[in-house]
């Protein structure tokens, strides 16, 4: 969940933590029992169809009053659904190919408002990025798995339209020299840079000052739940109350729906 109707970090935190707990409540709700914590201390999806996902959180964004002010984005993974004998995805419990896939994140992005969608496509998949590039105008193509924060696989990448922007991991390519090459090769060529946190992180977690220092529109985070996930939370709102310019909140031109 990304909110974006705000006009503060620290009422952008609030909007989120208070969906997030009332989340809790809706898939309790749904399920008939707690929901149970998945990785990156969030809760455990109770489907494999994205659109009834989407519909549980719109759900909790809607009881929390915070309707048309938080936006979704989607971290697919796809390359853990990749069939490389059949190129093809699972999805919803069939394989489909690049093309369908491609049609059904299109159909997602033209019912629910999605800020960014993360690797949609196997990490080897470039013609297929290219595609979703061109086939997805409502939302931001972004890589993970297909540049991991590598500034050739970034040329590249350019190179052949294949993403709108990529997922900034110092720990990922190895230095922070490495990795604020990639930024800098991004920002250059008008491509998005979100610093991420990683699952099993640490408080203190570089990618927090990156957000700061780089000022990006926004960072990738895990679920209000964990000590190190909070910190970071906490770490925005202290750089929000030290630097009266901070606008990490401010997505409004990111925005494609």
């Amino acid at each position: 969940m990304v909110p974006y109707g705000t006009d503060s970090v620290d009422f952008a935190i609030e909007m989120a933590v208070a969906v997030f707990q009332r989340l809790g409540e809706v898939l309790t709700d749904y399920l008939g029992h707690k929901p149970q914590v998945a990785s990156s201390y969030g809760y455990a999806a109770p489907s494999d169809d994205p659109e009834v996902l989407l519909e549980l959180m719109q759900k909790a964004i809607d009881g929390c009053g915070y309707t048309g002010r938080i936006a979704f984005a989607l971290d697919c993974a796809s390359s853990e659904m990749y069939d490389k004998e059949s190129r093809s995805y699972l999805l919803k419990g069939k394989q489909v190919s690049t093309e369908e896939l491609i049609a059904y994140a299109k159909h997602l992005t033209e019912r629910f408002n999605l800020v960014f969608i993360e690797d949609l496509l196997d990490e080897n998949d470039w013609a297929g990025y290219s595609t979703a590039v061109q086939a997805l105008p409502r939302t931001i193509v972004v890589g993970d798995d297909l540049t991991v924060t590598s500034l050739p696989l970034l040329q590249r990448a350019h190179e052949t339209r294949a993403v709108d922007g990529f997922v900034l991991k110092p720990n990922q390519v190895g230095t922070i020299t490495e990795a604020l090459d990639a930024f800098r090769f991004a920002e250059k060529h008008d491509m998005l840079a979100v610093p991420s946190g990683r699952s099993g992180g640490v408080v203190d977690d570089v990618v927090m000052d990156f957000s700061v220092g780089l000022e990006v529109p926004f960072q990738k985070n895990g679920a209000p739940r964990s000590g190190e996930r909070i910190e970071k939370l906490n770490f925005l709102m202290r750089a929000n109350a030290r630097s009266p310019g901070c606008r990490l909140y401010d997505i409004s031109s990111l925005l494609r729906f």
